[in-house]
């Protein structure tokens, strides 16, 4: 699977269920919602994070100005 991080990929190993992987498989393979397993993954978390963000935006309001850190959350 491939991670998306300042617009470069990079290979990242996971482990999930099997019960998981056939429901990830049908919506990409018999679905065709997707191109492949990495593309719904990085899609899903790219969502999740955007989730996170969202809930806990008073968190990071508190947060000290870190230019990366903006400039990151802005790239997903």
């Amino acid at each position: 699977m491939y991670a998306l991080l300042q617009n470069q990929t990079r290979m990242i190993t996971i482990k999930i269920s099997g019960q998981l992987v056939k429901l990830i498989d049908f919506i990409v393979y018999e679905l065709g919602l997707y191109g492949s397993r990495s593309e719904f993954i990085r899609e899903a978390i790219r969502q999740h994070v955007q989730r996170i963000l969202e809930s806990n935006k008073e968190l990071l309001d508190k947060l000290p100005e870190n230019q990366s850190l903006k400039k990151l959350l802005q790239e997903i």
